[in-house]
């Protein structure tokens, strides 16, 4: 997929995280873990957007959801820092001290997604 792709998805993100029910922010979130051309699409809005979907829908996830969307927050730090600063830094240090990649840290759920 081109770079304008990769932008228009990342739009699309943002511009639908607010209407996103539970299933849709933890798999809008696990995707975002498993391919980092997209998540290097995400505008700080786009990021915000998607976290203040997560604590929207944080009362109906069922545990699937939330381990999606606990994975994602603590290999994305851009979508972590939303939630909470201190999250988003750490989230960052923790990946950095792994030696690992957003895609290298990603789940077993959708292992065969890739770039």
């Amino acid at each position: 997929m081109s770079q304008p792709g990769w932008v228009a998805l990342a739009e699309a993100a943002e511009r639908t995280a607010s209407e996103m029910n539970p299933q849709d922010v933890a798999s809008s979130l696990n995707a975002l873990t498993k391919l980092e051309v997209a998540a290097a699409a995400v505008s700080p809005a786009g990021w915000a957007g998607l976290a203040e979907a997560a604590e929207r829908t944080a009362r109906e996830v069922n545990p699937q959801g939330i381990a999606n969307t606990l994975h994602a927050l603590g290999v994305l730090p851009a979508a972590a820092a939303q939630l909470s600063p201190s999250v988003g830094t750490e989230a960052s240090r923790s990946r950095r001290r792994e030696g690992g990649s957003q895609h290298d840290l990603a789940g077993t759920q959708n292992d065969t997604v890739g770039v």
